[in-house]
């Protein structure tokens, strides 16, 4: 009897075609495929878990971020003031640099229209989101204190003891 691929099909019947050889499976339904891979081959590298973050910041950047004082959502706030000073600084030294707008194919070549970066756009977008976070990490704050504030008894009260990376402590 002749071996058949098996596979279900889309009208939900078993594949008649031939398996490949030494394979259990015919080419449409996967008999040649050679598998997840190995070290030794790269493979599909879509699903890979990366940071946030690591690879965009530059060795100044990151030195920053550490330098900045903010409260309980950091990273973020820190991470648009970073964004904020960069488009800054691309401000200032790129206004000569015109980014394409379009470019036109005619007879006798490419003609390029050329428009200047929408610094400011980015600037105000920046400035709300640094607005947003501290008006979020205010509101965290106040809550806090607030829970803080509502328990009478000072014994039982939670107290709050803030240890930063310089070492220094303040409590609350």
């Amino acid at each position: 009897m002749k071996k058949c691929c098996g596979a279900k099909t889309r009208a939900g019947t078993p594949c008649k075609r031939p398996p490949l050889a030494g394979k259990r499976r015919c080419k449409l339904h996967g008999g040649a495929s050679t598998g997840a891979g190995n070290p030794a081959r790269p493979c599909n590298r879509n699903a890979l878990k990366h940071g946030l973050y690591s690879d965009r910041l530059t060795d100044e950047e990151k030195a920053l971020l550490e330098l900045m004082p903010v409260g309980s959502l950091d990273e973020e706030i820190r991470l648009a003031r970073v964004l904020l000073m960069r488009t800054m600084e691309a401000e200032e030294t790129d206004e000569r640099l015109l980014s394409i707008d379009r470019v036109i194919l005619r007879k006798p070549g490419l003609e390029a229209t050329y428009r200047p970066p929408q610094y400011l756009e980015h600037i105000i977008r920046l400035l709300g989101r640094i607005g947003r976070l501290e008006t979020a990490r205010a509101a965290l704050l106040q809550k806090l204190c607030d829970s803080i504030d509502a328990s009478t008894d000072s014994e039982n009260s939670p107290r709050i003891e803030v240890i930063r990376q310089n070492g220094k402590t303040g409590a609350g």
